[in-house]
C-alpha cells in the first residue's frame, strides 16, 4: 500500500477524472493534448501519488454541500452521500415505512359484529356455503354438541377430522376477536386444493352427504340426523301408462331443487316447470310393466315432503348443444319471493300432522356468482340473520351490510335499479336460494364444546398479546429511524474532515441505498462489497462511481449491526490495479484524441473533389464513430460493404477503371488521402476506391433489374389489397380461410422485406381427426369467411393442396342456422375450447388499451373518465378521477400493479398512460381504479418516471403489462 497524504481542497487537471469535466461534441477539437492526461506518466507503483490516487478514485470534486449538490454528477462522486436515497429521511417515507408494520387492531372484529373467512386461493365457494350454514342456529348447535369421544366409533379418521374441524371453525366464527378466520383446517381435512374453484351446488351435495356419513353413528337424534332435519324433503315420480292407466310410483329423498332458467324470468315459473307433467313418447317411450312393451305415458314430480330448510338451484350454468357445445352462464335476471307460500306446489305435503301450514318460508340466504363466465367467477353470500331485520353480504373476509332492496344484487348497476319495498327481488346473478320455515325452532347463542373454547380463547390470547406488542413494535421501529437518520448526518459531516480520506472505507453504492431504503420489516441484509472489488480483493477503481466513501465511525456501526463485508480501507489500495486503471484512462485518451482528429479531417473532406479523395463507406464510418474506443469490435475490413461480387480483389490502383468492384447505389463519403492513409495504417486489410473509380457495369444492370421485380411485385401487392380488404368482414356463407394465413399474407403485402407469399393453406384449422376444431359461430375463431369469388380469385393467386372448407348461415325464427363441411369435431372444439379458456385466466403478461373517452377542465382541474379494454380483461372498466397538473395524486397501497404502455385508438380520443393499481379483484361490474401522475409522462409501479412522450404527443405503438403473479379466475 502506498502512503497517502491529507486530502487538497481543489483537484486539478483535465480528463473524466479530473475536476470539471469537458464534454466533447465529434468535429471539436480536444481541449488536452496527449501529453497533458494526468495518467500519461504511470508506468509502473512507484509513479502513483496523492494527486493521482484522488483522480483514479474519482475523489477531486471532494464533498458537495447542498446548495452546490447536482444529482447527475454527484452520483459517480463517492464523496457525496446526498446522491443515496435520502428521500427516505421525509415524513411521507417514515410513515410507509410505519405503515408495514401490520396493525393488528385493523383486524379486531367490533362488538356485534360477523366474522369473514379468508379466501385462500378460489375458496369463496367454500366460505359462502360456510357462512350460509354457520348462521342456521340449529345447525351450529348440533355441530357444537358432537362428541369426537363419544359420537365417532366406526367413523373413519378423515371423515371425523371435516367434522372437528368444522366444529373447531364454526366455534372461532363465533367467539374470535378477528375480524376473519381461516378455514385452512377444514380445507385440508377435506383435501380440498385452494386455487382450484369448484361449483357451489355440487359441493353442497357432496359436503353434506360427507357430514352425514360422518354423524351416521351417534347416538344423539339432534347429531345423527343433522342433514336430514335440515334440508332433506322427499318427493316422488310418478309415472302413469297411457295403455293401461297404470301408476308406478318412486319415492327418493332430496336437497335442493334444480330450477332450469331457461325462458323463465321468475322463481314460481321454475317450480311450475319442475313440477309440470310431461309426455313420454317417440324416442323416449316409457317400459310399461303391466304391458310388458314401450308405451307412451304421463310423468311428473310430486313434492311428498317439505325440509325445514328449502334449497333452490338456479341452473345458471348450461351445456349448449346446438351449435357450440359449450358451457354457458345464463346471465338474464330472475325474480324471486322474500317470503315463499309452497302450498301452490306442494299439495298434502304442505301441511303438517296438526293442520297447521308448513309450507310458509322466509328467504335466508342467497349465495350470488358474479363474473360473466360459467369457468371463473367470484361467489358471495347474502344472510339475513336469525332475530334480524338486516341483510348482510359475506364477500370471503369482507362483510357489510346491505341497503334495502339489493337482496341478490350482483353488480352495482343492478342495485342501483332494484326496486325496493315489493317483497320479491331480482337478480342476475343469483345461484342458490335458501329459504327457511317461518316457525322453525332456533336456539339462541349456541355453546362451543369446552376443548373448542380452549382453541378460541389461546387464539384470542395471542391475538391480544400481538395488540399489545404492535406498541413496543412501533416505538422500536421509530427509534431505529432515528437512529439511522443520525448515522447518516454524521457520516455527512465525518467527510468534511480535513483527513479524509485516511480513516474511511469503501462501501458499495447499492447496499447504501438498500440500507437507507430497508425498514423495520426489511432489513437490508449483510453488507455486501463483492462488486466493487478487485481480483485482489481490494477497492478496484474503475468501480468508484459504484461505491461511497464512509467515516470508520459508520462502517464500525453498519458492520455491528448487518455483518458481511469485506472492509475496504482506502488506504489499502490496490497497487498494481491503479497502474492498469491509469495506462487504460491514458490509453482511452489517446484514442479519443485520435477520433476527434480523425473527425475534424471527415469534415474538412466535405468540400473534395472525386479525382482529390478516396471512398469510405458511410456505414463503416458511422460504426467508427459508435466505437471508436474499442478498435478490436470494428470491422476490420474498410468499404467491405462497397465491393461488388463481380471481382475479387483487395485494391485496385487509379488507372485500373475497367475493374472498379464498386458497388452502386451504396452509401459512401469521400475522404482525403491523408485520411485514407490513416485509416490504412491502422486497418491494412482496407480496400481502396479512388475517387474517380466508377460503379460497376454488371452491377448497375443488376440493380435496375432488381427495381423492376420490385416495382412489379408492389404492383401485385397493390392490386390484392382490395381483396385482403374485404375478407376482414366475414361473408354471409362461402369457404372459410384461416386467419393465420390471412394473417401471414397481409404481412407481405404489407412489408417490403417479405418477397414470397405463403401457399393457400387451411391445414391447421383441422383436428386429428380431419374435421374442423372450431365452432364457426364463435367469435373468437381464427378464420375468416370468403365468398365464392373471392376464394376462387386467392386460389389462382396463391393456390395450394388445402383443404376446402365451406360454410352457410341460415336465418330462422327461433335463430341462426349454421352448416359447415367438413362438421365440427365434438371432442376437440371442447378441447381447444378448454385451452383457450385455460390461457384467459392463466398467465402473465397482456395488453391493456387506455382511452380517455372525454375530460372537463375548470381551472388547473381535470375529470377524466378512463375506459380500460383488452384481452386479458374480459370485459370494459371505466373510471373517472379528477386531478391536476401541477399536485401528486394520492396512491393507494396496491394490491397488484402494473405498467400500461400500450396507446388505445388514436383519432379523437386523447390517451393515458397510468399504473394501474387494483384495490381489490375486480370482476365485470367493479371499475378498474387508476392512479397516475402527470398526464404527459409515464411512471412503472413504483412511480419512477420511464418516459416522455413524443414529439408529436403521441404514445408507443405496442403494450406490455408485466405481473408479479399469474392472474387466476378469480380476478376475471
Amino acid at each position: 500500500s502506498a502512503a497517502v497524504m491529507p486530502r487538497r481542497r481543489n483537484g486539478g487537471g483535465g480528463g473524466p477524472r479530473g475536476g470539471k469535466s469537458h464534454k466533447r461534441t465529434y468535429g471539436e477539437v480536444s481541449a488536452h493534448t496527449h501529453e497533458d492526461h494526468w495518467a500519461k506518466h504511470v508506468q509502473s507503483k512507484v509513479d502513483i501519488s496523492e494527486d493521482i490516487l484522488r483522480r483514479s478514485f474519482s475523489l477531486t470534486n471532494g464533498v458537495c454541500s447542498k446548495a452546490q449538490h447536482k444529482s447527475k454528477e454527484c452520483e459517480r462522486n463517492p464523496l457525496c452521500l446526498n446522491s443515496l436515497k435520502v428521500s427516505c429521511f421525509s415524513k411521507t417515507s417514515e410513515k410507509a415505512a410505519l405503515k408495514e408494520i401490520e396493525d393488528p387492531n385493523n383486524r379486531r372484529r367490533a362488538e356485534g359484529h360477523f366474522t369473514g373467512l379468508i379466501n385462500m386461493g378460489a375458496t369463496c365457494y367454500l366460505n359462502s356455503l360456510l357462512q350460509s350454514l354457520y348462521h342456521i342456529s340449529t345447525f351450529r348447535d348440533a355441530i357444537f354438541r358432537w362428541d369426537s369421544d363419544k359420537m365417532s366409533v366406526g367413523v373413519p379418521a378423515a371423515l371425523m377430522s371435516t367434522a372437528s374441524q368444522l366444529q373447531l371453525l364454526f366455534s372461532a366464527m363465533q367467539g374470535t376477536l378477528a375480524s376473519s378466520h381461516s378455514p385452512k383446517g377444514l380445507v385440508k381435512a377435506l383435501n380440498l386444493n385452494p386455487g382450484e374453484q369448484q361449483d357451489a351446488d355440487e359441493f353442497f351435495k357432496l359436503f353434506t352427504s360427507c357430514l352425514e356419513e360422518c354423524f351416521s353413528s351417534c347416538n344423539m337424534p339432534s347429531v345423527k340426523n343433522l342433514v336430514c332435519s335440515h334440508f332433506q324433503g322427499r318427493q316422488a315420480l310418478k309415472t302413469k301408462c297411457c295403455c293401461c292407466g297404470t301408476l308406478s310410483v318412486k319415492e327418493d329423498p332430496f336437497t335442493t331443487i334444480s330450477c332450469n332458467l331457461k325462458g323463465v324470468n321468475s322463481l314460481a315459473e321454475c317450480l311450475k316447470n319442475y313440477l309440470s307433467e310431461e309426455t313420454l313418447s317417440g324416442a323416449n317411450q316409457y317400459k310399461c310393466s303391466a304391458c310388458d312393451s314401450l308405451q307412451d305415458a304421463k310423468r311428473q314430480i310430486v313434492l311428498t315432503q317439505l325440509p325445514e330448510v328449502l334449497v333452490l338451484h338456479l341452473m345458471r350454468f348450461v351445456i349448449e348443444t346446438e351449435p357450440s357445445y359449450v358451457k354457458k352462464k345464463l346471465r338474464h335476471a330472475v325474480t324471486f319471493p322474500l317470503k315463499l307460500d309452497m302450498a301452490p306446489f306442494a299439495g298434502d305435503a304442505a301441511a303438517d300432522g296438526e293442520g297447521k301450514t308448513a309450507a310458509l318460508y322466509s328467504l335466508y340466504a342467497v349465495i350470488v356468482h358474479k363474473g360473466p363466465s360459467a369457468h371463473g367467477g367470484h361467489y358471495v353470500c347474502q344472510i339475513q340473520p336469525e332475530g334480524s331485520d338486516d341483510w348482510f353480504e359475506f364477500d370471503d373476509d369482507t362483510v357489510r351490510q346491505l341497503k334495502p332492496g339489493t337482496v341478490g344484487c350482483s353488480t352495482n348497476e343492478e342495485a342501483k335499479t332494484t326496486r325496493k319495498d315489493t317483497g320479491t327481488a331480482s337478480s342476475t346473478g343469483a345461484y342458490m336460494l335458501i329459504y327457511a320455515r317461518k316457525d322453525r325452532h332456533r336456539v339462541k347463542d349456541p355453546t362451543p364444546p369446552k376443548d373448542a373454547l380452549n382453541v378460541v380463547e389461546k387464539d384470542n390470547d395471542d391475538f391480544l398479546k400481538s395488540l399489545a406488542a404492535y406498541g413496543e413494535q412501533m416505538e422500536a421501529a421509530k427509534k431505529r429511524l432515528e437512529e439511522k437518520k443520525v448515522m447518516f448526518s454524521e457520516a455527512v459531516e465525518g467527510l468534511k474532515s480535513p483527513v479524509v480520506p485516511i480513516n474511511c472505507f469503501w462501501v458499495s453504492t447499492e447496499w447504501l441505498n438498500s440500507w437507507l431504503d430497508s425498514t423495520p420489516q426489511s432489513p437490508p441484509g449483510k453488507i455486501d462489497n463483492s462488486s466493487v472489488v478487485c481480483r485482489h480483493g481490494k477497492p478496484a477503481p474503475d468501480s468508484a462511481d459504484k461505491m461511497k466513501l464512509v467515516p470508520q465511525d459508520l462502517w464500525k456501526k453498519l458492520q455491528a449491526l448487518y455483518g458481511g463485508g469485506p472492509a475496504l480501507p482506502f488506504e489499502e489500495f490496490c497497487q498494481e490495479c491503479v497502474v492498469a486503471f491509469c495506462k487504460a484512462e491514458a490509453d482511452r485518451d489517446e484514442k479519443d484524441r485520435l477520433r476527434q482528429e480523425f473527425t475534424q479531417k471527415l469534415q474538412e473532406s466535405r468540400q473534395l473533389k472525386a479525382e482529390d479523395g478516396y471512398w469510405v463507406s458511410k456505414a463503416w464510418l458511422a460504426e467508427w464513430r459508435k466505437k471508436s474506443n474499442s478498435i478490436s469490435d470494428l470491422v476490420q475490413v474498410i468499404n467491405e460493404d462497397l465491393q461488388c461480387p463481380c471481382v475479387a480483389t483487395d485494391e485496385y490502383s487509379q488507372s485500373d477503371q475497367k475493374k472498379t468492384g464498386l458497388l452502386p447505389d451504396v452509401e459512401r463519403q469521400l475522404v482525403t488521402p491523408e485520411v485514407w492513409s490513416y485509416l490504412l495504417s491502422v486497418f491494412p486489410k482496407a480496400v481502396a476506391f479512388p475517387g474517380i473509380v466508377k460503379s460497376c457495369t454488371k452491377c448497375e444492370e443488376r440493380l435496375q433489374d432488381e427495381r423492376k421485380v420490385q416495382e412489379a411485385e408492389s404492383k401485385e401487392k397493390d392490386q390484392q389489397k382490395p381483396l385482403c380488404k374485404r375478407l376482414a368482414h366475414n361473408a354471409p356463407q362461402g369457404m372459410i380461410v384461416s386467419q393465420n394465413w390471412i394473417d401471414n399474407w397481409k404481412a407481405w403485402i404489407e412489408s417490403g422485406d417479405i418477397h414470397e407469399c405463403p401457399r393457400l393453406n387451411n391445414n391447421d384449422l383441422l383436428c386429428e381427426h380431419n374435421k374442423l376444431a372450431y365452432l364457426p359461430d364463435d367469435p373468437e375463431t381464427p378464420f375468416r369467411i370468403a365468398t365464392k369469388d373471392d376464394w376462387a380469385k386467392l386460389t389462382q393467386l396463391h393456390g395450394g393442396d388445402t383443404v376446402v372448407v365451406t360454410f352457410s348461415k341460415e336465418n330462422l325464427k327461433d335463430g341462426q342456422k349454421y352448416s359447415v363441411d367438413p362438421e365440427p369435431c365434438a371432442d376437440c372444439v371442447d378441447k381447444v375450447r378448454k385451452q383457450r379458456e385455460y390461457d384467459k385466466y392463466n398467465f402473465t403478461s397482456g395488453t391493456i388499451h387506455i382511452v380517455n373517452k372525454g375530460y372537463v377542465q375548470s381551472g388547473n382541474s381535470i375529470t377524466e373518465e378512463l375506459f380500460l379494454t383488452g384481452a386479458r380483461l374480459h370485459a370494459a372498466y371505466t373510471h373517472t378521477h379528477t386531478h391536476t397538473h401541477t399536485q401528486q395524486l394520492r396512491r393507494e397501497e396496491p394490491r397488484s400493479t402494473v405498467r400500461l404502455a400500450r396507446a388505445g385508438p388514436a383519432g379523437n380520443h386523447h390517451v393515458l398512460q397510468h399504473p394501474f393499481t387494483c384495490k381489490t379483484q375486480p370482476s365485470a361490474d367493479q371499475s378498474a381504479v387508476v392512479y397516475g401522475k402527470r398526464r404527459e409522462l409515464q411512471y412503472d409501479g413504483a412511480g419512477a418516471q420511464v418516459d416522455d412522450l413524443s414529439e408529436n404527443g403521441s404514445l408507443p405503438a405496442t403494450a406490455t403489462v408485466p405481473s408479479a403473479e399469474p392472474v387466476n379466475a378469480a380476478f376475471a
